[in-house]
């Protein structure tokens, strides 16, 4: 017993102390976030106490947590970690950069998010603030993005369809997301990263709705929709490489 004691102990030996870690803690408010986050810090903790730094960081909201993009991405990003969360929007996206990209110092990160900026539960009444502060979140984003000088690469808001929505909440997603990719470019531009325009790529024949073969749902993209999600970051990345 004592010899298999010593041996527990020497092992125990290696394991390194849990590292002082940026987390953003409980918003306040009843989000997504708040139930990721015991697992997110967890996981950023056992990077940190590894020494593992990620070739690339996937942050958004159900988009891209749902998208398993890192064995088609070995070759570019041989480490990838996906920090996406089911509900997550710029609005609250902007309280846990520092903790789930910048902190992990990835040598690429790949955001994608805006699509539940939209949602009625923000209690918009015009379509003009839901751009506004959609805006401004980004603005706070990108900024804290750009100090950490990470290769970045920017993806904009794909199309949606009427699957599961209410006709007014359809509509004033499919007459926002265009506004809104329109003042993402700009941002991404004004700071030389890299932008990922997946938007096109998912319209269907009636220039506004996401084509239903790429989808599950109003939003969410079955396997061929990640896949085309897949190339289409990996042609930009790709370009960016190439100096193009």
């Amino acid at each position: 017993m004592a010899k298999a004691r010593s041996s527990v102990d020497r092992l125990l030996e290696q394991v390194p102390a849990v590292p002082r870690l940026k987390s953003p803690g409980p918003l306040g408010v009843k989000v997504m976030q708040d139930e990721a986050r015991p697992g997110f810090d967890r996981s950023n903790a056992l990077l940190k106490m590894a020494g593992v730094r990620p070739d690339l960081v996937m942050i958004g909201d159900s988009l891209t947590a749902g998208w398993q993009a890192g064995p088609l991405l070995a070759d570019l990003f041989p480490i990838v970690v996906n920090r996406g969360i089911g509900g997550d929007s710029a609005k609250w996206l902007v309280h846990r950069i520092d903790a789930d990209v910048v902190q992990l110092r990835p040598r690429a990160v790949t955001l994608m998010i805006g699509t539940n900026d939209i949602s009625h539960r923000f209690g918009y009444d015009s379509n003009a603030k839901i751009v506004r502060d959609y805006r401004n979140h980004m603005t706070a984003i990108l900024d804290q993005i750009a100090r950490a000088k990470l290769e970045a690469y920017i993806g904009t808001i794909p199309p949606v369809r009427p699957t599961m929505l209410d006709d007014v909440h359809n509509r004033r997603k499919q007459e926002c997301i265009p506004p809104m990719n329109d003042v993402l470019a700009r941002l991404v531009r004004r700071r030389r990263m890299h932008l990922v325009d997946y938007y096109p790529q998912f319209l269907a024949e009636d220039g506004a709705s996401l084509r239903a073969d790429l989808a599950t749902d109003s939003c969410h993209h079955n396997a061929r929709g990640q896949y085309l999600l897949t190339l289409t970051l990996r042609q930009a990345v790709q370009r960016a490489r190439a100096g193009e």
